[in-house]
């Protein structure tokens, strides 16, 4: 984030991931720099892949460690991204088969499934209630994979339903919150999910908080943000 006059600007995922990029193939970084877009942006991503790509040209996956001290799995989501959302090619482009795949491998690997919180138990049963009270026959599930990330609810088979805790947003050194502001993490999340077809459905608590102990007002919250998206 950067801060002009008295306004936090809320850098977006182009911006974001620029910065993430440029650090995190070599040793993964969750800040926001504005940079701009476009041709210019592709061709630095491509030159920064280049150079990354061509420190682990020889590095077999198989015989050797890991080759730079770096976060491999937090490097799958990025290069999975770039890949989608600029079409640019890592295998066999800037990888090799062998290397993507072990990138993929230490990203599931670091994928930890928790079990549901309590207002994900409330929002799942809120939901559940409205789709038999209305005879509509779609499966839900919590805690379950959408393509290479972990989420919080499904309705099959497309609708994502995120529960938006403090950490999703982006804080300053005191802890203060700005609301609307994603972490960089989370804007990569989004936008990756969002290209792949999901329809996102976002519970943010700085809106429901307050009415959380009220069980008809986080029932109508909660429906009327699902509605529009079944």
């Amino acid at each position: 984030t950067i801060r002009i006059g008295n306004s936090l600007v809320n850098l977006n995922l182009d911006i974001y991931q620029k910065h993430q990029l440029i650090d995190m193939l070599l040793a993964a970084s969750s800040l926001s720099i504005k940079c701009g877009d476009g041709i210019e942006w592709k061709r630095d991503i491509e030159k920064k892949l280049s150079g990354f790509a061509s420190k682990v040209a020889e590095w077999d996956p198989k015989t050797s460690p890991k080759p730079l001290s770096m976060n491999i799995s937090a490097l799958f989501k990025t290069l999975s991204f770039i890949e989608l959302k600029y079409g640019i090619k890592m295998v066999p482009g800037y990888f090799t088969s062998a290397q993507m795949e072990y990138f993929k491998e230490e990203w599931f690997k670091s994928i930890k499934r928790f079990r549901a919180s309590k207002v994900e138990e409330q929002v799942m049963d809120i939901i559940k209630e409205y789709f038999k009270e209305n005879d509509i026959n779609k499966e839900i599930k919590s805690n379950v994979l959408a393509d290479i990330y972990l989420i919080d609810i499904m309705i099959e088979p497309n609708i994502i339903i995120e529960i938006n805790g403090k950490f999703h947003f982006i804080q300053d050194s005191s802890l203060n919150i700005y609301k609307d502001s994603y972490s960089g993490n989370y804007l990569m999340k989004k936008e990756y999910l969002t290209l792949k077809g999901y329809k996102m459905v976002f519970l943010e608590y700085h809106e429901f908080e307050d009415i959380l102990g009220n069980q008809q007002k986080f029932k109508e919250y909660v429906l009327n943000k699902i509605k529009p998206f079944l």
